[in-house]
């Protein structure tokens, strides 16, 4: 995996954990901060056609909910104390989260995601929220005409049936979403076997391992990851749903 006695500012360290979990570990020794990112493998392409926008409201619902063992405001709160940045994509392949932060504030930042990862509760209630959330950004999002009309010039390009198309769902599409699907899509997508973890910054290796195993090692991995779509813009059967 990686020497003991020697490293050097730049060496990258990459394993999988038991459970399925890639790691990258990349010393950067230059200042006394770490960027921690993990990204899934799961975007608005593996959405079947009676599942639009749901990879978009599970993405929301963990942003935004919490877990049991950190609140919105306790991740407010510490992410305040350690001066961190963070950010999120959801795009129509990846989904990931990141966050830069003060070393001090590493172990928290593993404890956060690792909580994340297997914590997330999508009831009824909090789907609503999601919902409600959804078509705001959906309004804000028609208004912006230049967006829409490359969107919309994009998906004329691809032919019927190519799952890029369901990069953006309809306000009736986001209603017929229901609290166990979007759970169901949480625990099967949202797993260490479907995501990597990836860490840069002022680290000792040996020691972030220790925490990595620590961490995240105890969660458990899905049986089955869903196949990913083909994408090839050839040979699309528009007869079969993707």
């Amino acid at each position: 995996l990686f020497s003991l006695s020697f490293s050097i500012d730049g060496d990258i360290h990459d394993f999988f954990l038991p459970n399925g979990l890639k790691v990258i570990i990349m010393e950067r020794h230059g200042a006394p901060k770490v960027a921690v990112s993990i990204a899934y493998n799961v975007g608005s392409h593996d959405e079947p056609v009676d599942k639009i926008g749901i990879n978009d409201i599970v993405t929301t619902a963990i942003l935004l909910e919490g877990t049991e063992l950190y609140s919105n405001d306790e991740i407010a709160k510490r992410r305040d104390e350690y001066k961190a940045g963070y950010g999120d994509w959801n795009s129509v392949d990846i989904t990931y989260f990141w966050t830069e932060i003060q070393i001090d504030g590493f172990e928290f930042v593993l404890d956060l995601e690792s909580d994340r990862m297997i914590n997330v509760k999508i009831n009824d209630k909090v789907l609503t929220k999601m919902k409600e959330r959804y078509t705001v950004d959906w309004e804000e999002w028609q208004k912006n005409e230049l967006r829409t009309a490359f969107q919309n010039a994009f998906m004329e390009f691809l032919p019927a049936g190519h799952p890029y198309q369901t990069s953006t769902a309809t306000l009736d599409q986001i209603e017929g979403l229901t609290a166990q699907s979007c759970q169901s899509w949480y625990k099967s997508y949202f797993s260490p076997n479907n995501a990597v973890l990836v860490i840069v910054g002022d680290v000792n290796p040996k020691e972030t391992t220790k925490l990595i195993y620590k961490y995240f090692s105890n969660i458990p991995n899905v049986d089955e990851v869903p196949p990913d779509p083909s994408l090839s813009i050839l040979g699309i059967d528009t007869t079969t749903p993707i």
